[in-house]
């Protein structure tokens, strides 16, 4: 915490004015960056599930470090709640009741985490990167029962 403070030019004391303690402040570090995150409102629902999937790898390779922080810590943010409607409402538009949702999203979830944790050190570039990433989750999602266009 002094360290945040020193780089901001404040007071140890006037931090813990805005935010109780460090994990108080990661979790608005956390949620600042999810909330860069688009959630695409129009389209089908592959396409929205694909474009929105593809928006969390990359705002998250932005940030090294913050996705692990996220997978480990799980926070319930506001974005990451918006995240989670967007998602369960895409998987509803799929066809799928909401107990195969709920199945549905923890499967891309940990897909996601092994990408974001995993996969840099496997992958050679980003292109190629999302292009594997893709066919990962038409893999998952066919694996569900659902139909790819």
């Amino acid at each position: 915490m002094r360290d945040v403070a020193t780089r901001l030019g404040a007071a140890t004391s006037a931090l813990y004015r805005h935010v109780a303690d460090k994990e108080a402040l990661l979790l608005l570090a956390a949620d600042q960056i999810l909330g860069q995150i688009v959630v695409p409102e129009e389209g089908e629902w592959y396409e929205r599930l694909t474009e929105l999937e593809l928006s969390i790898r990359t705002t998250l390779r932005r940030y090294p470090g913050v996705s692990k922080y996220i997978f480990r810590r799980n926070p319930l943010t506001v974005h990451s709640k918006r995240h989670l409607e967007a998602l369960m409402g895409i998987f509803g538009d799929a066809g799928l009741d909401e107990a195969a949702a709920g199945d549905a999203l923890f499967a891309v979830y940990l897909l996601m985490a092994g990408d974001l944790t995993v996969g840099p050190r496997v992958l050679a570039t980003a292109r190629r990167g999302d292009e594997r990433f893709t066919f990962a989750l038409d893999a998952l999602l066919g694996g569900l029962g659902l139909e790819l266009p």
